[in-house]
């Protein structure tokens, strides 16, 4: 939570100095336009490793008319978890960085959409993700009278770093048969089983670093 109001903290303070700098512009024709650019980039880059407290769910039909309201309430129910709606601030439908860079790969006849969810916070984000194996037990005609017999899957939104770094160590707990990796407060942990002491993997190179047979020291 610490972590989250320095984050927070920091995010507000660009943003101030972002509005400040426009009216300053604005002013002195342009002089202070490559300034804004610098604090610009520099916000986004901050804004990239901030947890957005956001699932996707995936595996929707495309021919699906519900409202996002009333998808996340049969979901919800679907999953035994009514009290996380009150906690959906925000909807969006998910569309892959492929077809936001390239509008044509997105094909007019597709199957499947997805939607984003915003929550609250981290602890809900968390809670509803950790009831998302529910989903593999009904069909999706189960849960919306229609759309055939697939599944839905949801599953948390990271910021890129984050899930690169979570992929790489499922690779990896694999190979070694360690338990499924942790995610939390945007920091990826490997266990050797789900009762050992988390281990905090920063990079790729600490993934390299454990071998089969080798117990790494815990790092919390």
């Amino acid at each position: 939570m610490e972590i989250l109001k320095k984050q927070a903290s920091v995010l507000e303070s660009l943003t101030t100095r972002v509005e400040a700098l426009e009216k300053e512009s604005t002013i002195r024709d342009g002089q202070s336009n490559s300034v804004v650019e610098n604090v610009i980039t520099e916000l986004e880059s901050v804004s990239a490793c901030v947890d957005q407290c956001e699932v996707i769910l995936s595996g929707l039909p495309s021919s699906l008319t519900l409202s996002s309201c009333e998808i996340a309430k049969k979901v919800a129910e679907a999953i035994d978890l009514p009290s996380v709606l009150p906690h959906i601030i925000e909807t969006r439908k998910w569309k892959p960085p492929s077809t936001l860079r390239d509008p044509s790969k997105l094909s007019s006849n597709q199957k499947t959409q997805a939607i984003v969810f915003k929550l609250s916070s981290p602890t809900i984000r968390d809670q509803l993700a950790s009831k998302s194996y529910k989903l593999g037990r009904k069909s999706v005609n189960k849960i919306f009278n229609s759309g055939g017999e697939g599944h839905l899957s949801l599953s948390p939104l990271w910021p890129k770093s984050t899930y690169e770094i979570f992929k790489e160590a499922c690779n990896k707990s694999r190979e070694l048969s360690y338990a499924k990796p942790i995610v939390r407060n945007l920091r990826v942990f490997m266990r050797e089983t789900s009762k050992s002491a988390p281990v905090l993997i920063r990079s790729k190179q600490d993934l390299k670093m454990l071998k089969l047979g080798h117990k790494p020291p815990p790092v919390y």
